[in-house]
């Protein structure tokens, strides 16, 4: 994986847990997000979302391009205790948020699906929170 690709993938990441972007000064996504509004005229709301839908698609072809019968790491792998302390980090991200950002939805998502799984698996009781629905109820991604 290149450099470049691997420091958009941290800056994605960090994104979804704090809400900021490289600590709110932008970085290799939002430069990459500056050169598709310059050389691809994408307009300036939407450049920010295809930069990361872009590092997404390069990083997953990577990963495929690079498995070598080691699986990825899924959320159905975790055990419970690692199920239990990724839900407090969840929760504590929307705690945390000072608005709203794209991150939300999937990780609300991801909370989802661990509730489903630890209340399936290990006959829990767990609450649904933060469920990323739209205005009609129905699921979105």
């Amino acid at each position: 994986m290149n450099d470049d690709l691997k420091q958009r993938c941290r800056e994605v990441l960090d994104w979804q847990k704090t809400g900021l972007l490289h600590g709110g000064n932008g970085g290799r996504l939002r430069a990459l997000a500056d050169r598709l509004g310059k050389e691809q005229k994408i307009p300036e709301h939407y450049q920010l979302t295809l930069a990361e839908k872009i590092t997404q698609d390069e990083a997953m072809q990577y990963v495929v391009d690079h498995q070598q019968g080691e699986k990825v790491m899924t959320w159905e792998r975790l055990n419970q205790a690692e199920t239990m302390v990724r839900l407090a980090e969840i929760d504590e991200m929307f705690e945390k948020a000072t608005g709203w950002g794209s991150w939300m939805v999937s990780v609300a998502n991801e909370r989802e699906a661990l509730v489903n799984s630890a209340n399936k698996r290990w006959g829990s009781s767990l609450e649904h929170k933060w469920l990323a629905r739209t205005a009609s109820g129905a699921h979105t991604d």
